[in-house]
Formats: C-alpha cells, sequence, structure tokens
C-alpha cells in the first residue's frame, strides 16, 4: 500500500494530472493531502511544475486566498503555455473576481509599459486580451472589463496590434463612431 501511494503521488505530480490525485486523494490524510498541494504549488513557482495544476489543486483544496496569493505571484508574462495561466486566471476569477480585476487594471498597463522586460507585441497583446476576456465571463464584471479594455484602447492609441487583440475577444467594438465634426 505504502509504494502504490508513493507510486500515485509521483505520478500525478510528474504527470500534473488531477486524474491520478482524484485516485491518490482517498488514500491520503488530510495533512498529507496539504503537503501534497504545497509542493505542487512549490513545483510551481519554480516552473518544475504545473501552474494550472497547482491553481486547480489550489481551488479545489484550500481556501481562496492561498489561491490569489499564489496566481497573483507569478510574473504573468512569463508562464509557459499560456494556457497553464489562463487555467490559473480563470479559477482565480471563479474564486475571487474582485481581485483578477484589480490585478488587471495593474498588471496590463504595467506590461504595456515594460513591465518584467514584457516586450510589445503580438506576443504580449494577445494574452492581456484573454486575461480580459477571462474577466468579461464572470457577468459581475463583463461591463468592467469593457470599460478597462476600452481605457486601455485610449491610453495607448498607437498599439494597433492591442486593438485588434481586445476587438478579437469581442472588449472593443468593431467600428469606432466618427468623431462628430464641429458646428460652424
Amino acid at each position: 500500500p505504502d509504494l502504490f501511494r508513493a507510486a500515485l503521488r509521483h505520478r500525478a505530480l510528474a504527470n500534473s494530472s488531477l486524474a491520478e490525485f482524484a485516485r491518490l486523494r482517498p488514500l491520503l490524510k488530510p495533512a498529507a493531502i496539504k503537503a501534497f498541494v504545497r509542493e505542487a504549488v512549490t513545483a510551481a513557482r519554480t516552473r518544475a511544475g504545473s501552474v494550472a495544476f497547482a491553481a486547480q489543486l489550489l481551488a479545489a483544496e484550500t481556501d481562496a486566498a492561498t489561491l490569489r496569493d499564489f496566481v497573483l505571484a507569478l510574473e504573468w508574462v512569463h508562464v509557459s503555455p499560456a494556457q497553464e495561466l489562463e487555467t490559473a486566471l480563470t479559477k482565480l476569477a471563479e474564486a475571487d473576481p474582485t481581485a483578477l480585476m484589480v490585478e488587471l487594471e495593474t498588471r496590463s498597463r504595467a506590461y504595456l509599459n515594460g513591465r518584467a522586460n514584457a516586450k510589445r507585441g503580438a506576443t504580449l497583446y494577445q494574452p492581456i486580451g484573454r486575461w480580459l476576456a477571462i474577466a468579461h465571463a464572470a457577468p459581475r464584471f463583463a461591463e468592467h472589463a469593457r470599460r478597462l479594455a476600452q481605457a486601455l484602447r485610449e491610453e495607448f492609441p498607437t498599439l494597433n496590434g492591442l486593438r485588434d487583440a481586445l476587438r478579437q475577444e469581442g472588449l472593443l467594438p468593431d467600428k469606432l463612431p466618427l468623431p462628430k465634426e464641429p458646428a460652424r
């Protein structure tokens, strides 16, 4: 039994497998489950593990504050592949959408201004669009996400790639109204 448990534990961590964890969970005591989650989070922070797997475990096994701390401690532009971060952001949106929205307001501008050596271009604009789309999916923050997208568009008017990415995610209208001519 101990060898089987150890093998399941290793496979679940090595493969970032929720299915393996589901098989392992009934065999563990609560303290061992917490230790497993901590180990998965530590591996994700050191890039040896899956960010998505750690976020899913945190969402299922701990409180929202721990998940929020984990996701907000990540440098989002450096998480690869992008789907890993998107899964983590989705879990955060489900647990604490306010924290996600506040962080999006701060980070999107910071990344566009070069935080963490973020380079402007499609490799930055596409993720920002997807992150805002995740926040937009939370019913309470749909309008707020659209307003943030519009504010980014106005703050960075020369970034046409950003405009296109935000439009692609449905956060900006396809056509902006023409400016009104001044009265003569």
